[in-house]
C-alpha cells in the first residue's frame, strides 16, 4: 500500500518456488474504495482471493470485499461486497479471515451494529461470485464503543468451518470456538477455556481430524500461551498445555501452523524480548518412521508395552487421555508399560529440552 492513505493501493505478488523468486506485482481496481487490512487465501487449484476492508471516499461506511482471480493471480475480478448482508457497518480495525475450499468461501469478520460487535460469517458457494448466506455466529452480544483490534481465525475442511475468536461479552475477554456446517448453515459455539482472568488472540490450524488452537492467557498475573488439540475432527479437545512452561516469562501473540503431522508454534516473550519457536509432532501411524523424525514407537495399536527408540535425548515422557488427564510412566529398557491404561486413544509427549514431540497411540 502507498501513502497518503487516501491514495492507497493493493498489490499482489506470488512465488511458486517456496519464496526463492517472486512474480511481478499486480495492482487491481478498487472501484473508489479506500483499502485497509488486506489478506489473501488460495483455492485448491492455486487461485488467490484477496479480502480487504474498504471505506468509501468520505472515510465512512467500512465494509469487507473479496477480489477473486481465476488465472493464478494475473488478474482479479471487480470485487464482491461480502458484508452486504450485515447490519450497519463492519468493525474497522479488527482484521478478518477468509477460508476457501472448492467453490466454497467463508469470510469471517467482526461487525459493528451500533457498537454491538459480534462475529459474522458470510458464505459463498459459487466461487466468490455471490454471497449465499450471512449470519451472526457469535451469541455474546458484546457492546463496546471502541474497536477491540482482535480478529478471527479459521480452517475449512470437508465442508466444516472451525473458527476461533475473542469476545468480552461475558464481562472479560474470552476465546471461543464455532463450528459451522456450510451446507446446512447450522452452527454451534463454545467457550474454549473457562479459567484465567482473560484470553485473547486465538489462532487455529489443522486438517479433517487433527486440529490445534493456541491463545494468549492471563491467569493470576501470569501471561502465557496455551495450546489445545483435537484428534477427532473437533468433537473434543484436550486440556491446555503451556507452550513454554516458565512462570517468569510474559508470553504474547501466539501463532501456529500444521504441516506434515507437525504443529509449529511461534510466540513472543516480552520478558526476554525473544521470538520463540516450538513444535509438536502428531503421528497417525506410530509404526512408520518419518525420515526426519528421531523418535519411533511400535506397535500401534498396543496392548501391553510400547517399544521406544530415539536418536536424540529425551528428558521426560508424559501420556494424556483425550480429557487431558496426565499419566506417569517410566521408560525402562526402551519400553513403556501401558498395560494399566483403559482402552482408548492416548497422546504421548516426549520432552527433548528444546521442543516436544507428540504422537498418538491406541490402547486395546
Amino acid at each position: 500500500m502507498t501513502k497518503p492513505f487516501n491514495q492507497a493501493k493493493v498489490y499482489f505478488r506470488k512465488s511458486t518456488d517456496g519464496g526463492e523468486t517472486w512474480g511481478l506485482a499486480v495492482n487491481f481496481s478498487l472501484n473508489h474504495i479506500i483499502p485497509f487490512l488486506p489478506t489473501v487465501s488460495f483455492s485448491d487449484n492455486g487461485n488467490p482471493t484477496i479480502m480487504l476492508m474498504g471505506y468509501d471516499t468520505n472515510y465512512t461506511n467500512p465494509a469487507y470485499y473479496t477480489f477473486t482471480s481465476l488465472n493464478g493471480g494475473n488478474s482479479f475480478g471487480s470485487g464482491l461486497k461480502v458484508s452486504a448482508g450485515t447490519p450497519h457497518e463492519v468493525c474497522d480495525c479488527c482484521p478478518a479471515h477468509l477460508s476457501l475450499e472448492g467453490d466454497v468461501s467463508v469470510a469471517l469478520f467482526r461487525n459493528n451494529d451500533q457498537n454491538l460487535r459480534d462475529l459474522w460469517a458470510a458464505t459463498s458457494i459459487d466461487n466468490g461470485i455471490s454471497i449465499d448466506t450471512a449470519q451472526d455466529i457469535d451469541p455474546n452480544n458484546w457492546q463496546i464503543n471502541s474497536c477491540p483490534s482482535s480478529g478471527p481465525d479459521a480452517i475449512l475442511n470437508e465442508g466444516d468451518l472451525h473458527a476461533v475468536w475473542m469476545s468480552a461479552g461475558s464481562g472479560s475477554s474470552r476465546v471461543y470456538r464455532s463450528n459451522l456446517e456450510v451446507q446446512t448453515q447450522n452452527w454451534s459455539t463454545e467457550l474454549i477455556y473457562d479459567r484465567g482472568n482473560n484470553q485473547n488472540y486465538p489462532r487455529i490450524s489443522g486438517n479433517s481430524d487433527t486440529i490445534g488452537i493456541v491463545f494468549q492467557n492471563n491467569e493470576d498475573g501470569i501471561n502465557n500461551c496455551l495450546f489445545i488439540y483435537s484428534v477427532d475432527g473437533g468433537s473434543s479437545f484436550s486440556e491446555p498445555f503451556d507452550l513454554f512452561g516458565d512462570s517468569t516469562s510474559i508470553q504474547t501473540a501466539p501463532d501456529l501452523v500444521h504441516k506434515n503431522k507437525t504443529f509449529h508454534f511461534v510466540f513472543r516473550d516480552l520478558f526476554s524480548s525473544d521470538l520463540i519457536y516450538r513444535s509438536a509432532r502428531f503421528e497417525s501411524t506410530l509404526d512408520v518412521q518419518d525420515e526426519l523424525e528421531s523418535i519411533r514407537l511400535f506397535p500401534n495399536p498396543v496392548e501391553h508395552e510400547i517399544n521406544f527408540s530415539s536418536t536424540i535425548r529425551v528428558n521426560d515422557v508424559k501420556v494424556y487421555n483425550m480429557l487431558g488427564q496426565e499419566f506417569i510412566f517410566q521408560l525402562v529398557g526402551g519400553k513403556i508399560d501401558v498395560s494399566s491404561l483403559r482402552a482408548g486413544i492416548y497422546v504421548i509427549s516426549f520432552g527433548t529440552g528444546f521442543d516436544s514431540r507428540v504422537m498418538k497411540f491406541e490402547k486395546r
